[in-house]
């Protein structure tokens, strides 16, 4: 016997009104059920794949999770003291258990599951009380109202007329319209986490930023966009709101957003944001027949795997909240790979879900994982997941952004990441515009902030990268006492025209340029002016960071870093910043660091007097002003490095510039690469090796010659930075040289002797 509910329990349908957002399109599939996610021509091929043998284990725990009792009553909300910490009564498995039960139907048709998924979700839906949960809680009612709308719409043919009423309404009150009913509470915690609203965005959806932040996230492209979907003939309300802000705003930003080829948001929000933002893009090709992304969506999935270190790991990138970024792989990244082979039949992102989930998807498998498998069955993966994978991925819309390594599938290959300044989108990601961080058998220097909380001082700030901080004593004090003289930190770029606007501008770009050759890279040269990102008080800081992959098995790497920063006054201290896993050590103007298998060592050149000072060890590695800045406990312990070095010029020169010249060899090699400097008035450099390393300083004076000795036996590799577009030539040691640098790399690279090298635009 089925329980009876009475509609009035539920409350009123509360209609979302008129559009603020122009008009929806047309909804393609009236009357036709199952629509969400999947068809019902779609049915046989989901059942062909759970008997495919490489998910018969999914199956089975589908089948199991389908079978259990639950009749769906939450207990009294309770003080949750781990997992979900807050006060509520949501569960996870219920949901799960609900959702199975009306997947299963579905797909094979037992009416008495179904009947049991309705029920059980119409007693969740009366009996849900979250007080409130830490950690976002529009994200656990949105759960809910995609669980509600899944039911509705597997379901369909079985829930009577009051049924459907039911949970409709039981979903808009519930779980989408109003507030969560907790104002206060003596947890310290709460004001951090909690808000007062079910959803963030609202009812109807038109709060929050389409574009970045909580609101671009899964409570309008997902859990609005489920309801809408399946809603539909009965309640076309929602469609005509939450589809006409979603097809008018939400895709065309995306689009222009996915044009940059490139994730920022922090590896810990592929789940989230990127997540978010495929679902969409899956369920929409099932309503349409297409995708309304455009197709660089696929470039930003593949451009995380680009991120992806000699040892499994993972650059740092933005908010990570995950100690091991090998969990990455296993997280976010692996479940995107299967959305978007599943949209465009990739086999090479088939092949990268394989790597980890060799049968496709685990012993238990969601209805959605289930779905997306169905998809792919029939793609030959790539044999090596890394086919078609340039050894350098270089992303100039946007951050700026170049990832280079010597070549993929070698472990004990160099790489290193480089961060010019383009346009942040704020959030999630940092305040590292102009930062670098390299590997060798390990990270050997990196971004040393932790996920302690979104726009953290430290942790997001560019104090904790390798990268400058210029420090305006008379901004002492401010923030909280947490200035440290980096860029300045932005928040959620609240729509494209905001993105596009100064105050998300970090940078511009001042020449890039790379070379592979036989499937390896020689070198990579990323370029930027980031005075953009300082807050006025910085006239130009140039940032030129260029990476030499050497044939050397001793010394594989040379990365050479050539800052010209100007400030608004003498009187300001510019620290170049150098991060390190362990304690290093310093001589003179050399900084040598260990970690795993590999070491660095640094030397700092420059025309004038530097000081190098070391800050670290225990409560002495996340200083700001001499003062340490803890961390948010919240999320757990962390492991934090061991601390930074401070290269800064002696105070009171408006202009210095300072070249850094790093090399990497095995953690057990004593040897040491010799760096010496050579300089004229017109140019800072170096040479090392076979290579001569030479940075322009003043690139604004395109119709200059230079004049500089470079000492070196026999062939020379000249690396020049700053030239300006056009015919150049460089005479050197009776050969002349003709060089054509375009206004997109303004870098040259030619082979001479050593001697005196005459350089002349033509």
């Amino acid at each position: 016997m089925r329980k009876q509910f009475d509609t009035l329990d539920f409350g009123p349908i509360i209609p979302m009104g008129p559009s603020d957002f122009g008009k929806a399109p047309d909804f393609p599939r009236p009357g036709e059920h199952p629509r969400l996610m999947f068809t019902k021509d779609m049915i046989p091929n989901i059942r062909k794949a759970l008997d495919d043998p490489r998910l018969e284990n999914a199956k089975k725990a589908i089948l199991k999770k389908s079978a259990e009792e639950y009749e769906g009553i939450l207990p009294t909300p309770y003080y949750h003291e781990d997992g979900l910490k807050g006060l509520h009564n949501y569960s996870r498995v219920g949901l799960e258990i609900i959702q199975a039960k009306a997947f299963v139907y579905a797909l094979y048709g037992d009416k008495e599951l179904g009947y049991q998924a309705i029920d059980a979700l119409q007693n969740y839906l009366l009996t849900i009380n979250i007080r409130f949960i830490y950690c976002d809680q529009c994200r656990y009612f949105g759960n809910i109202a995609y669980i509600a709308a899944c039911v509705y719409d597997w379901c369909y043919d079985l829930l009577t007329a009051d049924e459907k009423r039911s949970i409709i309404a039981g979903t808009i009150n519930y779980t989408v319209a109003g507030d969560c009913g907790l104002l206060q509470t003596d947890d310290p915690l709460f004001h951090n986490y909690a808000v007062v609203r079910k959803m963030e965005i609202g009812y109807p959806p038109k709060l929050q930023s389409s574009f970045m932040g909580h609101g671009a996230e899964a409570q309008m492209s997902k859990h609005y966009m489920a309801g809408a979907i399946a809603f539909y003939d009965e309640n076309p309300d929602w469609w005509e709101y939450v589809a006409a802000r979603y097809f008018n705003r939400f895709i065309p930003e995306r689009n222009v957003l996915f044009e940059c080829k490139t994730f920022t948001q922090g590896l810990h929000y592929g789940n989230v944001r990127q997540a978010a933002d495929m679902w969409a893009a899956f369920t929409h090709k099932v309503l349409f027949g297409k995708n309304p992304h455009n197709d660089t969506m696929l470039d930003v999935v593949k451009s995380v795997w680009q991120m992806e270190l000699p040892d499994e790991s993972f650059w740092k990138e933005g908010d990570v909240a995950v100690k091991d970024t090998r969990e990455t792989a296993s997280l976010s990244l692996s479940q995107n790979s299967l959305i978007m082979a599943a949209i465009y039949k990739d086999k090479n992102l088939f092949a990268q879900r394989l790597w980890k989930k060799p049968n496709i998807i685990g012993n238990f498998a969601s209805p959605e994982e289930i779905i997306y498998a169905s998809e792919v069955l029939d793609i030959v993966p790539s044999e090596n997941r890394h086919e078609g994978y340039s050894p350098v991925h270089y992303s100039p819309i946007g951050p700026n952004r170049m990832l280079a390594r010597r070549e993929w599938d070698n472990p004990d290959a160099p790489a290193v990441y480089m961060k010019g300044g383009g346009r942040s989108t704020g959030s999630h990601e940092h305040a590292d515009a102009g930062t670098f961080q390299i590997f060798y058998k390990d990270l050997l220097t990196q971004d040393a902030g932790i996920y302690d909380w979104c726009g953290c001082l430290y942790s997001s700030g560019t104090v904790s990268h390798n990268g400058i901080t210029v420090f305006n004593p008379e901004k002492a004090g401010t923030l909280d006492d947490r200035y440290a003289g980096g860029q300045v930190f932005t928040y959620n770029a609240q729509t494209l025209e905001d993105w596009l606007s100064e105050k998300y501008h970090t940078g511009d770009s001042e020449g890039a340029s790379y070379a592979i050759k036989d499937g390896k890279t020689d070198y990579a040269y990323v370029a930027s002016n980031i005075a953009p990102a300082y807050d006025g008080d910085v006239e130009y800081l140039s940032r030129r960071m260029l990476s030499i992959f050497t044939e050397s098995k001793e010394f594989p790497l040379i990365f050479a870093c050539y800052d010209r920063i100007t400030a608004i006054s003498g009187d300001f201290k510019k620290s170049i910043l150098l991060h390190t896993e362990n304690e290093p050590e310093i001589d003179g103007n050399r900084v040598t660091h260990t970690n795993g298998g590999g070491r660095l060592v640094a030397s700092y050149l420059s025309d004038s007097e530097l000081d190098l000072t070391s800050i670290g060890g225990e409560n002495n590695n996340r200083v700001i002003n001499g003062k340490q800045i803890p961390t948010n406990d919240f999320r757990g312990e962390w492991h934090t490095l061991w601390g930074r070095v401070e290269v800064s010029p002696k105070l009171g020169n408006k202009t210095d510039d300072v070249l850094s010249v790093m090399f990497v060899t095995d953690a057990e090699n004593e040897n040491n690469l010799e760096v010496k400097q050579i300089f004229t008035d017109g140019i800072l450099g170096a040479t090392v090796m076979n290579n001569a390393l030479l940075f322009i300083k003043d690139i604004s004076c395109p119709d200059n010659s230079y004049e500089i000795s470079v000492n070196g036996e026999g062939d020379m590799t000249y690396y020049v930075s700053g030239l300006t577009q056009g015919k150049w030539t460089a005479e050197v040691a009776g050969k002349t040289v003709e060089l054509d640098v375009s206004e997109e790399e303004r870098f040259a690279r030619f082979t001479a002797h050593g001697g005196l090298l005459i350089l002349k635009k033509s």
